[in-house]
């Protein structure tokens, strides 16, 4: 073994103690380096926060934007197999498909690009009510008379297909469990009003 005298011994000890204060300091700052590079899984640069945000997919939204929930129950087509009901409005006979059920009464005339001379829809409710019609989906432009239970016509509002957005609804004043779609103008060239009378209902199905 070899003897290392006191004064040797004192710088070897000083020597240590610099040597060991140098590599704390080294590691020291490679951990402040490392801290100050945060990096994506990819190895690149992290991104701020907003432009992680800006590439989100289309299903999550950056914003909160309300949406149409509404959806066409026709699947984009016109219905057929509907029905015929002969009616007499005032002097005038016109045959009217029957919507009698929910579903039926939901489609209505959408996706027609045609209504054909005396012609029409009927919509039957099971019971009495304020009824609110719109145009969504709907290519002619038509009347609505809406129809007390006796038959009498309570009013004749005109409706236009709708444009972009949503369109607008046409709601009865009085409480009627019948209404009757014509081309528009039907009511007007035939004389009716108002007041006049429809024959046939009481031929017609119940409600549903």
């Amino acid at each position: 073994m070899s003897i290392v005298g006191p004064a040797r011994g004192r710088c070897a000890l000083r020597a240590s103690r610099r040597a060991g204060w140098a590599l704390s300091l080294l590691v020291c700052v490679g951990c402040v380096r490392e801290q100050a590079k945060p990096t994506t899984a990819h190895g690149g640069r992290a991104q701020p926060e907003a432009a992680v945000d800006a590439r989100r997919p289309v299903s999550e939204p950056v914003s909160r934007v309300p949406v149409d929930t509404w959806s066409d129950p026709s699947g984009g087509y016109p219905q057929q197999g509907l029905a015929l009901l002969e009616l007499t409005v005032g002097l005038a006979p016109i045959a009217a498909e029957v919507a009698a059920t929910g579903l039926q009464r939901q489609i209505g005339l959408m996706h027609r690009l045609a209504l054909a001379p005396g012609r029409g829809m009927l919509f039957i409710y099971p019971d009495r009510a304020q009824r609110a019609f719109w145009m969504k989906n709907t290519l002619v432009p038509l009347s609505i008379a809406y129809i007390a239970d006796d038959g009498t016509i309570t009013e004749i509002v005109d409706m236009e297909p709708a444009g972009e957005g949503e369109p607008p609804t046409y709601p009865s004043r009085a409480a009627v469990r019948f209404a009757l779609e014509v081309n528009k103008g039907w009511f007007e060239r035939n004389n009716i009003a108002p007041g006049d009378l429809v024959l046939g209902l009481e031929h017609a199905p119940e409600g549903r």
